[in-house]
This record gives C-alpha cells, sequence and structure tokens, in this order.
C-alpha cells in the first residue's frame, strides 16, 4: 500500500514533451510495449489530440491514461498506469473518469477497455465505474 502525499495532485492533457516520463511510468508499471516510442507516442498525442492525460505533483508524472475513439461509436481506454508509491489514493479512478468524460463529451457512448485477465486491480477499479467483464473474452466496456 502506497503512502499517503500531501501534495496536491493535478491533472492535465498529456504533451509530446512528457514522453520520457511516460515511458519511465509504463516501464516501472510493466505496460510498455516493444513498439512504444517517441515517433509513436508523438503520434497518439496529435490523432488523439485531448484524449491522452497526466497525472503529477510538481513536475513529477505519477500517473497516466490515453484514450482514443474511432469518429462515430466506439471509444478505447488503455494504458491506465499509476507509480506504485501513489497508488490506492484515487489517481487510477480520476484519470478513468477524465478519459470518459472526454469520450461523452465526444458523443462516444459504448467505451472499451482491454485488461490483463490476472490484472484485478484494475478489473476491480473498472468494474466499480461500471464496466462490465463479456463472456466470451476479456473485454470489458460500460454497457449494460
Amino acid at each position: 500500500m502506497g503512502s499517503r502525499h500531501t501534495f496536491p495532485i493535478k491533472f492535465r492533457l498529456a504533451r509530446e514533451k512528457d514522453y520520457l516520463h511516460i515511458a519511465a511510468l509504463l516501464e516501472k508499471t510493466k505496460l510498455i510495449g516493444h513498439h512504444f516510442n517517441k515517433r509513436l507516442f508523438n503520434t497518439l498525442i496529435r490523432k488523439n489530440r485531448g484524449f491522452l492525460f497526466v497525472a503529477g505533483i510538481d513536475k513529477k508524472i505519477i500517473g497516466t491514461i490515453f484514450s482514443a475513439h474511432d469518429g462515430g461509436y466506439f471509444g478505447y481506454v488503455y494504458k491506465c498506469a499509476v507509480a506504485p508509491e501513489f497508488r490506492r489514493q484515487k489517481v487510477a479512478t480520476q484519470l478513468v473518469r477524465l478519459a470518459i468524460n472526454k469520450l461523452k463529451k465526444a458523443g462516444i457512448d459504448l467505451i472499451f477497455l482491454h485488461v490483463k485477465k490476472d490484472n484485478f486491480p484494475s478489473i476491480r477499479l473498472f468494474q466499480s465505474l461500471g464496466f462490465n467483464i463479456r463472456a466470451t473474452r476479456y473485454l470489458m466496456d460500460n454497457q449494460k
């Protein structure tokens, strides 16, 4: 369990210059893929402007979440990561809510998540926010 921090956690849109900090966080939380690089990240920022967020204390990025949509129907939330020492402080919950609210403002109501089936903390978090596990696969959405 992480210790409580008294500094205010600020949430904002991710920027291209955040790449190294986000990559380090994804590495630390084992969410980085071999394909993730600065060029890809910059493309994600440009193509999904306004849909990638970070949480920070001072200038240190302690959490991130990526989201995107297909332009019409489907939204996606992925790469939700919080530094281990800042977990259990609702950082992930606030990041997920930011992403969901942004998608809903864009007219996207069907939101998908890809979660490893042994990632029980993430599964519990997403279920607490109204997402359900589909019986046929480990694809979660917020539709009842």
